[in-house]
């Protein structure tokens, strides 16, 4: 039996910009092709600049929004055949963690309504057990049963978060899309939150999805890392690989924005050439191109394909050639 839980194939996601008169909107290239497998058990970390396509990635694995083009396979099952039922019985299997801990929960309801929403819906609250099952759910995430009652606007942001793990681990799910969980939270508190989702992925067996724009926070908590820029994968391996031996020049451009806690250590910095192009009009040949101060006349002319480096690195640059 496979040991890969989520598989992506040629994933693609278009939307149609705003705008009047119709025929006049764009066509956004929001995800353009994208494929990858995440094995059961592992953290796949999925990091690129903001508006290169993480999000639509995640909710489309959830099939939170359709795609255009492609096919995502859970458990070797493809989620987009799924009748109503059918896929209403599997989002049991599958959750997410959204980035923004303010807006994600109703301020109209209290942290026991919150997390026991997902079982109603599901129909798994029993009388007597749902209340036993809520503060399990409080205590596993580090707050206490007392917190049941309060709303949502007496809680510090770090702790909001942990209540949306909670909703997230109500169902007990394989399979979390963590996105950017930690982004808006102070620094000191990032790290009780990585260390919380590392301890619930252990205990638990559960297999994320955590996308991110900081490569500090994906080293610490991701086995494998797959960049994205401009809806496309760049490069893809483990995450010994990709920080060790980084082969685009966007990876390195995204490694070098890593800050280095000594003010004495000195780096070169790859220095990019201009702004990030607009998604309805993505460059011809490697999407990078533009920016790129490495580009060669074949990387205006030709999009490179991921080509296999070794067993566990794949990168889309003609430089790897």
């Amino acid at each position: 039996m496979s040991d890969i839980l989520v598989e992506a194939k040629n994933l693609t996601r278009h939307f149609q910009s705003s705008g009047f008169p119709a025929r006049k909107r764009a066509l956004i290239h929001a995800v353009d092709g994208v494929s990858f497998s995440i094995k059961k058990g592992e953290t796949l970390g999925l990091v690129g600049e903001s508006g290169c396509g993480k999000s639509t990635v995640g909710r489309l694995l959830l099939r939170l929004i359709e795609p255009t083009a492609g096919e995502v396979y859970f458990n070797g099952q493809a989620i987009y055949e799924l009748g109503r039922q059918e896929m209403q019985l599997l989002r049991r299997e599958m959750q997410i963690i959204f980035q923004d801990p303010f807006s994600s929960l109703n301020p109209r309801m209290t942290i026991k309504d919150i997390i026991g929403e997902p079982l109603d819906i599901h129909g798994l609250a029993v009388k007597g057990n749902k209340k036993a099952k809520i503060f399990e759910l409080l205590e596993m995430v580090g707050l206490s049963s007392e917190h049941a009652g309060r709303y949502p606007h007496e809680f510090s942001g770090g702790q909001r978060q942990r209540i949306g793990i909670a909703r997230a681990l109500a169902l007990r799910p394989r399979f979390i899309v963590a996105d950017e969980p930690v982004s808006s939270l102070d620094v000191s508190i990032r790290a009780q939150i990585l260390n919380l989702l590392k301890d619930l992925q252990k205990n638990l067996g559960l297999t994320y999805l955590f996308i991110a724009h900081d490569l500090s926070i994906v080293k610490y908590l991701s086995d494998r890392v797959a960049v994205m820029y401009l809806g496309k994968i760049m490069e893809t391996g483990s995450a010994n690989s990709i920080f060790q031996r980084p082969c685009h020049p966007y990876t390195r451009s995204l490694l070098d924005a890593v800050a280095i806690p000594d003010p004495d250590v000195q780096r070169k910095r790859l220095i990019l050439n201009e702004d990030e192009p607009n998604l309805s009009r993505p460059p011809f040949g490697c999407p990078f191109h533009p920016r790129c101060p490495q580009a060669m006349e074949r990387c205006r002319r030709e999009e490179p394909l991921l080509m296999e480096l070794d067993s566990e690195h794949q990168a889309a640059c003609h430089l790897a050639d």
